[in-house]
């Protein structure tokens, strides 16, 4: 009987990891990609800055969108061009998670730089900002203390002459890009369908824990 107490807590604790790892955000980032913790501080033009890496970072995970997020590409495939864009916008009522993409050279030259690499989510993506307009529209979806470049210091992707790009995967699961930037940042808002109920795995992990713990407080009592 000694053991069904920390069984229970076995249990209570794999049932939690179960039920967090459903929505772990980024599974994956390659090539120039580098995952950080979201910046306590600007991601406006010069203040996160990398030759070689194009830093990528969740901002606000599972909300539910109190107001609609406009986005510039919808479907699945290649955008290289501004004709290529779907635009639209995420539902009011739909659960998301949203990540900011961010890449800008070392100090302001003339000189280009490119980057390029793939971002694989856990959870499908519903859309993509992209555009300067549709980035600003969006910052309500920002990290809670991180600075946002405003109006003044465009930092959506041109496309011109088919430089930027970006792809969203046929299963939506894994965003691809080509940045190319010199003297001012390049970035990419992704926002993602969340979905709060758990998988089947992790729901019988919670009811076996929830019942070891019912019987080691049945016995507790029984022995008092």
């Amino acid at each position: 009987m000694r053991s069904v107490k920390p069984m229970a807590r076995l249990l209570a604790a794999s049932s939690v990891l179960a039920l967090t790892s459903v929505q772990a955000g980024i599974v994956s980032a390659s090539g120039a990609a580098m995952q950080i913790a979201a910046p306590g501080s600007a991601v406006a033009n010069s203040s996160l800055e990398s030759f070689t890496n194009a830093f990528v970072f969740g901002e606000r995970q599972n909300v539910t969108l109190a107001q609609a997020a406009p986005v510039d590409a919808t479907t699945t495939g290649l955008f290289d061009a501004l004709s290529d864009l779907t635009p639209g916008s995420v539902a009011i009522g739909t659960v998301v998670s949203s990540y900011y993409l961010h890449a800008d050279p070392v100090g302001a030259s003339s000189t280009l730089y490119t980057y390029i690499g793939s971002i694989t989510f856990d959870s499908d993506i519903l859309g993509v900002a992209a555009q300067n307009a549709d980035l600003l529209a969006t910052n309500f979806l920002g990290a809670a203390g991180t600075t946002y470049p405003s109006a003044a210091n465009v930092n959506g992707l041109d496309f011109s002459e088919g430089t930027d790009s970006f792809t969203i995967s046929g299963d939506r699961r894994t965003l691809s890009f080509k940045l190319v930037a010199y003297a001012g940042s390049d970035a990419l808002r992704v926002i993602t369908e969340e979905n709060a109920v758990p998988e089947p795995g992790a729901l019988g992990l919670a009811f076996a824990a929830a019942g070891a713990l019912a019987l080691t407080r049945r016995r507790q009592v029984a022995q008092a």
